[in-house]
């Protein structure tokens, strides 16, 4: 399973190296019925609780920072200890959301790998320990029977981007 996670969420399924998916709307699947309103007209969806655009939005809002920075200004300022502890609950609550989506995906797909691109990879030095410490804390049986291994994309923030030219 391959996720892109940037301004929305994609995603494609590949079985023996060929995807079997190429069009999925992933980022539609509710996580959370009393959720945010999507563009989409739903409420909860996976992209408006879990994107990065959403993680990045919520970083601006509690540290009140110009709306105009970019995301890499937004992981430079997460370096400091101080303001890194400013934004614990809201990346706590971002790895859950995002989480809870990943075990709808296991549930469904029972992926071996799930691999991440898109601008998550620029912040998984803070986001992917605490994202598979999330899962495998998961009290389902079902799911920790079927735990993938969780990466990041190799081709990093330009693997959607290829995946669409190819």
């Amino acid at each position: 399973m391959f996720l892109t996670l940037g301004t929305g969420i994609g995603g494609a399924v590949y079985l023996n190296g060929k995807m079997v998916l190429p069009k999925m709307e992933i980022g539609h699947m509710t996580i959370n019925i009393n959720g945010e309103k999507c563009t989409c007209g739903r409420n909860g969806c996976f992209e408006t609780l879990a994107s990065m655009r959403k993680l990045k939005n919520d970083i601006k809002e509690k540290l009140k920072l110009d709306s105009e920075i970019t995301g890499k200004e937004i992981r430079e300022v997460l370096e400091d200890e101080n303001t890194y502890n400013k934004v614990e609950s809201v990346l706590d609550t971002y790895v859950r959301n995002l989480s809870e989506g990943l075990k709808n995906i296991i549930n469904i797909f029972h992926p071996e790998i799930i691999s991440i691109g898109g601008s998550f990879v620029h912040y998984k030095d803070i986001l992917l320990d605490k994202l598979i410490e999330e899962i495998n804390s998961e009290d389902s049986s079902f799911i920790k029977q079927n735990i993938p291994n969780i990466t990041v994309a190799t081709l990093k923030n330009e693997a959607g981007i290829i995946g669409a030219t190819i």
